[in-house]
Parts: C-alpha cells; sequence; structure tokens
C-alpha cells in the first residue's frame, strides 16, 4: 500500500544549528500515521490525534515514502553554513537544495544507513579543516574555524575519544582552557572515554603531535619519520583502534541519537492518546 510523506515529528526549538533524523508522518488511505523510530514497517505506524500537543510539521510537497526512511532535517544555521564551507564539496550543494519546511529548517529523506554515510562523510571534511586551521591563528581567530567547529559540532554524532580530542584541540588553539578543561573532564567522568585525566593528556599530547607532524610534512613535501612510541602509547593506541574498529559499523547506523531525543516523548504520548478511546481525531486536515 503506497504512503505518503506529508511531514515529520520534532521538536525544532535549539535545533537550528543541527543536523537530525526526524519521523516521517505518512498518508494512509487518507489517515495520517507517524512512523516510530528506526527500521520501521506498516505494522508499525501509530495513528496521529488530536489533543496531544505533538510538534508535527508539514513540507510543502507530498512524496513517497517507502518503510524504514526517515526524514533528514538540517537547522537554517546548519544549512546556511554548509552551503558556504568549501570542506563539505559536493554536500554543501546537496543539502542547500533541500525542501523549505517551517521555520527555515530544510528537509530531505532517505534511508538512515545513507544519512548515516552522509553524517561520516561530513565528520571526516570538517574534522580535516579543522585540524588545517589549528595551525593558521588568522583562521583560528578571524577566519573559518569557528564556523567549521560549529558544523562539526552540529552533526548528530554519538562522541568517541577522536572527536572529543578535536574540540579540545580547538579549544586549545583558541586559547580558551576553560573550555577545553571541561571537554577533559566531560570525556573521563561523563563519558568514560579515558579512564583518567592522565590519559585523556597523553591521547591530546599525541594528537597534537601526530597532526604536527604531518603539517611539516604537508609543508616540507617529504613524510615525517615515524614517532617512536613508548610501551604505555602504544597500549593506548592499540586500545582506541580496538575501540574504533568496533564501532566502526555501528557509527554509520548510530546517527540516531537527534530522533530518539526529540520524538520518544511525543511518541508515547501518541501511543497513550491511541489507546484511549475519547481521542481518535487526526492532528491533520483531512
Amino acid at each position: 500500500m503506497t504512503l505518503i510523506l506529508v511531514g515529520f515529528v520534532a521538536d525544532l526549538h535549539g535545533s537550528a544549528d543541527h543536523l537530525f533524523e526526524a519521523a516521517p508522518v505518512v498518508m494512509r488511505d487518507r489517515e495520517f500515521f507517524v512512523a516510530p523510530g528506526l527500521d520501521w514497517d506498516e505494522t508499525a505506524l501509530i495513528p496521529l490525534v488530536s489533543g496531544t500537543g505533538v510538534p508535527v510539521h508539514l513540507i510543502k510537497a507530498a512524496h513517497q515514502i517507502v518503510p524504514g526512511d526517515t526524514v533528514w532535517v538540517g537547522g537554517p544555521s546548519f544549512v546556511d553554513g554548509i552551503k558556504t564551507c568549501s570542506f563539505a564539496e559536493e554536500d554543501s550543494y546537496t543539502i542547500g537544495g533541500w525542501e523549505s519546511s517551517a521555520l527555515g529548517f530544510r528537509v530531505s529523506q532517505g534511508h538512515r544507513r545513507d544519512f548515516g554515510d552522509l553524517v561520516r562523510r561530513l565528520r571526516y571534511r570538517l574534522e580535516h579543516g579543522l585540524h588545517a586551521a589549528l595551525f593558521d591563528q588568522l583562521e583560528l581567530f578571524k577566519g573559518d574555524a569557528p564556523g567549521l567547529y560549529a558544523l562539526y559540532t552540529g552533526l548528530p554524532v554519538d562522541p568517541d575519544l577522536d572527536y572529543q580530542l578535536t574540540r579540545a584541540l580547538y579549544f586549545h588553539g583558541m586559547r580558551d582552557e576553560y573550555s577545553r578543561q571541561f571537554i577533559r573532564s566531560e570525556s573521563v567522568y561523563a563519558l568514560r572515554l579515558a579512564a583518567s585525566m592522565e590519559e585523556f593528556d597523553d591521547a591530546f599530547d599525541a594528537k597534537s603531535s601526530q597532526l604536527t607532524q604531518m603539517r611539516l610534512g604537508e609543508q616540507t613535501g617529504v613524510l615525517a619519520p615515524p614517532t617512536t612510541l613508548s610501551p604505555r602509547d602504544v597500549s593506548l593506541t592499540l586500545r582506541e583502534l580496538r575501540r574504533v574498529s568496533s564501532q566502526r559499523w555501528v557509527y554509520s547506523l548510530n546517527t540516531s541519537s537527534e530522533l530518539s531525543s526529540t520524538t520518544d516523548r511525543w511518541l508515547r504520548i501518541l501511543k497513550s492518546a491511541h489507546d484511549s478511546p475519547s481521542k481518535h481525531e487526526s492532528e491533520l486536515p483531512a
């Protein structure tokens, strides 16, 4: 049976500078439903009922949608930044061409594996731009670095150690020691990405040294000599490689944190309202 995408469910407040997925609102036989979560099929559709306060946003042109697709949403600040970001390459044109929606947000649709590929590609390219900016004071303070950082932190990724190190290096370059120390503590105590402050510092120093050698190699056209690692450095490196290896495939499919955080509460409300016999009207006009 044909499903028509007519909108999406998401709380857009505070999301202007983010890229995220949202739950589709679909029409089937002139009735409206919300497709819950990820990897959904028709049997999982939740009827859209009135009086729940669910934040439904319509799209201008209805499209056919297949089970498992999500709505990809770019906040206006994120889209404006990515459109002028040379490091985003062809993705800047793609996202800039997404359909306009509520409050200046842009939307597209597709399978979450493709969304994961998009996020992973943007992360790699933005990291490359940030790493290059670390060695240029003009870029850091008056150039593209702040915009690159805003885009980087607007991606829906589950933080790993390399992500946190890139953020810490940026604030170190900006001479913002307070923010660098916050990320250091967050990585150890909240995210458990390093066993101790000392381990995070070792990883920070190793990352800084690696980027410096890469930069010197680019400037001279000669590859930098390999770094001599201590047994402790080898242990840290192997541990991080194992972590990245175990998460590589999961990462491309786990870019759904924004979808979960912005729609789970509304989906529970809809399910509860649907179970109540007193509420069965659609939030959308027939």
